[in-house]
């Protein structure tokens, strides 16, 4: 927001767009850093992943030959507030398997 006159009294709504961004996106970054990772290889096509395919096989049980992209976006569409635990999950994992150094 350079460079953009803003009212004083817009100010308070300034201060909350920025918390909601910095929110927005420390909520994205686990999910973006799992997927770079998990689909190595196939990153414009995540359903052709045999890592992801593997993990839900062995999550939903569906088989891992049979999973193409409406079984794959239909998966992540109905076990989303599931995968949204495990990435926060593997965020505070991240943070203890590479903590922060003390002194920088």
């Amino acid at each position: 927001m350079e460079g953009i006159y803003i009212p004083r009294c817009a100010s308070g709504l300034q201060n909350e767009l920025r918390d909601s961004r910095n929110v927005y996106t420390s909520n994205m970054r686990p999910l973006i850093r799992f997927l770079w990772h998990a689909t190595r290889g196939h990153r414009l096509a995540p359903w052709r992943s045999p890592y992801l395919r593997w993990r839900m096989e062995t999550y939903a049980g569906l088989k891992m030959d049979k999973i193409g992209f409406v079984e794959f976006w239909g998966f992540m569409f109905r076990e989303r507030k599931q995968l949204a635990h495990f990435l926060r999950w593997t965020a505070e994992m991240q943070n203890y398997a590479r903590p922060k150094p003390k002194n920088p």
